[in-house]
């Protein structure tokens, strides 16, 4: 079995564990009006996964919520109420690197952990000049610190407000497999 064969399956088993944890969702995944967007990363085959901050983030009583599926039908929103504070599922962390970053926002859910990713790293260096900085954004999906799936955004900068702030920090864990 050749490595796309098996990378493409890994997806799939992604896609049935969103479904199993939030299909038949009413509405669409894409941040309503009113609610900050967080994360917005499009993906292959019409799917985006958003990461929505409620009206008055990070007010008392707001949260976040992560959406998976596509514009008008979530497959996955996570979690089902917003939670915010010391109780909010969503862990941050990040590290810098010469020339560039890496941020992360994780969630656990039903086992498997989910990392929106975003980083930036320099380019190679070119004649008379610096390499220009590269933009990677997307969702890994892991179990017991094994990397199942990795959906990348069709566009490079996924994160769109800095949340550092107001999210629990923990340890940044290197994902080799990002791209």
């Amino acid at each position: 079995m050749n490595a796309r064969r098996v990378a493409l399956g890994w997806i799939a088993v992604a896609g049935l564990v969103a479904s199993a944890h939030g299909s038949s969702v009413p509405g669409g995944a894409a941040c309503a009006t009113g609610e900050a967007v967080v994360f917005d990363c499009a993906l292959k085959g019409g799917k985006v996964a958003v990461l929505c901050a409620a009206p008055g983030f990070p007010g008392a009583g707001t949260g976040l919520q992560y959406r998976f599926g596509t514009p008008a039908a979530a497959e996955l929103r996570f979690p089902q109420v917003p939670t915010a504070g010391v109780a909010t599922p969503f862990r941050y962390s990040a590290t810098g690197y010469s020339g560039g970053g890496e941020a992360h926002i994780r969630f656990a859910n039903g086992g498997y952990d989910y990392v929106l990713f975003s980083r930036t790293v320099r380019g190679e260096a070119r004649a008379g000049g610096p390499g220009q900085p590269r933009f990677s954004s997307g969702v890994v999906v892991r179990k017991d610190h094994k990397t199942l799936a990795v959906r990348n955004c069709q566009r490079g900068d996924a994160l769109k407000m800095d949340v550092q702030a107001h999210l629990p920090a923990e340890d940044f864990e290197d994902i080799d497999e990002l791209p």
